[in-house]
């Protein structure tokens, strides 16, 4: 609870500057070297109170002896060999801890030249940091060089020559904000974007694993280019993709949406056995989602508690769980959804139309 990889309440006892740091991630002492009666570490390993005793009574108790040389040792002043290592505690991971306002630096601190360059308080963070590292900002860029990063950012191609002329000869104060604005409303803007999301969703048109069979899952791509196009938001988006088939009146285009968790691999290679692939896909379903939404990796916890994220085994089991009732068998694409093409759904409309009349 309290080693390399684990410190509950903040407290490692495995190395000699933690320990006399001590808990809260070394904000609270836990040792007075020279007197057990003011250590907090005395007061735990031997109170009389099985609810406040460490270690806790599911854990094997220590020895009276133990406990009596533990604060003999105390008493004569904590002896510890200094084992060349500073204070760390692995667990104490930046984005598990609460946010601090934190002042921006004043531009006083700033070579005089430089003080103009920051717009807002985050620029004075980063030119802080670039100064420390002994950089200076670059140069601002010409107009046309500007165009063609944006461009290149935002659609993943190069601006024609028509836009970047059209941008070049537009002298208006909101030259540049129009000129962003046309290249989000370009449909090349959400086919850009819904790339990093496609390799988070580890979308692929084909199975995976020996065979690597093709399939036909391009419906919830389009799906994602449409959802940045539209502008969607992420609340909506996330509710679509993880429960589009429980929405009341969700439609097909909900039903596609959830094609984000039939992206896992699918085997149906001669031999293989439907349990053993079905549950690969669940487990590839729960790592997805600790991954995505929550942003950190749970696939340790299948085996153990995680050693440095906050999961444990029966966390990981617990959301494993909402995934491990699925249709799918591991070894087939079934259940499919039939989803018309926009030309098949014209077609249709053309015939009835011309039925109708």
């Amino acid at each position: 609870c309290h080693g390399p990889y684990r410190q509950k309440a903040g407290l490692r006892l495995d190395q000699r500057a933690a320990a006399m740091a001590g808990s809260s991630f070394g904000t609270d002492p836990v040792l007075v070297p020279g007197n057990r009666d003011a250590s907090l570490l005395w007061d735990m390993i031997s109170s009389p109170d099985e609810d406040d005793r460490m270690p806790p009574a599911k854990s094997p108790p220590l020895g009276a002896d133990q406990i009596q040389l533990l604060g003999a040792w105390i008493d004569a002043g904590a002896t510890w060999p200094d084992d060349g290592h500073a204070a760390s505690w692995p667990s104490k991971h930046w984005s598990y801890q609460t946010p601090q306002s934190v002042e921006p630096p004043g531009l006083d601190v700033f070579p005089e030249r430089l003080r103009a360059w920051p717009q807002g308080e985050v620029d004075r963070f980063l030119l802080a940091a670039m100064l420390t590292a002994g950089l200076e900002p670059q140069p601002l860029a010409d107009r046309a060089l500007w165009f063609r990063r944006a461009s290149l950012d935002l659609t993943g191609l190069p601006p024609s020559l028509p836009e970047l002329d059209e941008f070049l000869g537009d002298s208006a104060p909101d030259a540049w904000e129009r000129a962003l604005d046309r290249l989000m409303d370009s449909p090349h803007y959400g086919e850009q974007q819904a790339l990093r999301w496609l390799d988070l969703a580890r979308y692929a048109d084909s199975n995976g694993y020996e065979k690597d069979a093709e399939r036909s899952i391009w419906p919830y791509r389009d799906w994602v280019i449409e959802a940045y196009n539209q502008d969607l938001g992420f609340d909506e988006f996330t509710r679509l993709q993880l429960a589009g088939d429980l929405l009341p009146d969700g439609g097909q285009q909900a039903l596609i949406a959830t094609g984000f968790q039939r992206n896992t691999m699918v085997n149906d290679e001669g031999g293989t056995d439907a349990e053993e692939y079905r549950v690969a896909a669940v487990k590839d379903r729960t790592d997805t989602l600790a991954a995505v939404w929550l942003g950190s990796t749970m696939g340790c916890a299948q085996c153990h508690n995680h050693k440095y994220d906050p999961f444990t085994q029966r966390d990981y089991y617990q959301l494993y769980a909402f995934f491990d009732q699925t249709a799918d068998g591991g070894k087939s694409n079934e259940p499919i959804l039939p989803v018309e093409t926009p030309a098949l759904l014209a077609e249709r409309a053309r015939a009835l139309a011309e039925l109708a009349s």
